[in-house]
């Protein structure tokens, strides 16, 4: 395992230079530009460049203007998702899962920081939330038998074949139920919601499906190959389906052509979640 370089070897390698420059040249060192979340590392060019003898002043008044602005709309994002999460009550039904409500919600904002994007940011975080959940109902509760009815209900939709599993599985499928069709009309509006829902649907289905064999493998007790492994996890890791609801909120494209989207570059974002 590689041992993450320590900053006092950072420096001793740009000892050379003076000032802000050798800041951010440790900076850079410590994690590159294309790793970073933009705006997780504004209060930090804020600060450096406060610093500055040739700062303006009018210009770091309006960035930091500009910053609480910005995070006072991500605070109050994060309090009406918090309010939703505990209107929801899946919680109180699953507790063997996990309740990572603000981890959630950095996650989509790593995604959607713009203040326009707000209904966005609050929709991934519902997603990401059930995300974590669904994943532990695949590893910490169901039997083989009970997720595979669990995860054909979700593929076919079907509310009758769910009343036969315990009632946390019941609660965790209504839940998606309700979630999926709120984000479609949040996305479609009040007109489009049903051109959205199957798309949305079969993505869960998708991913429940992975998440099944994962579960299948270690049920039984099989090693899967590194391909096999591959070619489920790709779709297990959470890319497509997160990657679905962004692509059909954003809105530079008519809803139909989402979708024609999303099947034309299937190489690119398989490739973009074997990475992941």
């Amino acid at each position: 395992m590689k041992r993450k370089p320590s900053q006092q070897g950072f420096s001793g390698r740009v000892s050379g230079l003076d000032g802000r420059l050798f800041k951010r040249a440790v900076h850079a060192l410590e994690l590159p530009m294309h790793w970073r979340v933009q705006w997780f590392d504004i209060k930090w060019q804020i600060s450096l460049y406060e610093q500055q003898e040739d700062k303006q002043s009018s210009l770091l008044e309006l960035a930091k203007l500009n910053f609480n602005m910005v995070q006072a709309i991500h605070q109050r994002d994060l309090g009406e998702i918090a309010r939703w999460w505990r209107d929801l009550g899946l919680i109180e039904h699953v507790d063997f899962t996990r309740d990572r409500l603000v981890e959630s919600f950095l996650c989509a904002l790593g995604l959607s920081q713009e203040p326009r994007f707000s209904s966005l940011r609050k929709s991934l975080t519902k997603v990401i939330i059930l995300i974590l959940v669904i994943d532990d109902v695949y590893d910490l509760y169901g039997s083989l038998e009970e997720l595979e009815c669990f995860t054909g209900a979700i593929a076919r939709r079907d509310s009758e074949q769910i009343q036969q599993l315990p009632e946390c599985m019941k609660v965790c499928f209504q839940a998606l139920h309700d979630v999926t069709y709120e984000i479609a009309c949040d996305i479609g509006k009040a007109e489009d919601w049903h051109r959205v829902r199957p798309h949305l649907a079969k993505a869960w289905a998708d991913f429940c499906k992975a998440l099944q064999n994962e579960a299948k493998w270690d049920n039984l007790g099989c090693t899967p190959t590194l391909e096999e492994y591959l070619s489920n996890a790709w779709t297990s890791s959470s890319g497509p389906l997160i990657l679905t609801h962004a692509c059909f909120f954003v809105g530079h494209m008519k809803l139909e052509d989402v979708a024609d989207f999303l099947e034309r570059n299937k190489d690119l974002i398989y490739n973009v979640f074997m990475i992941i």
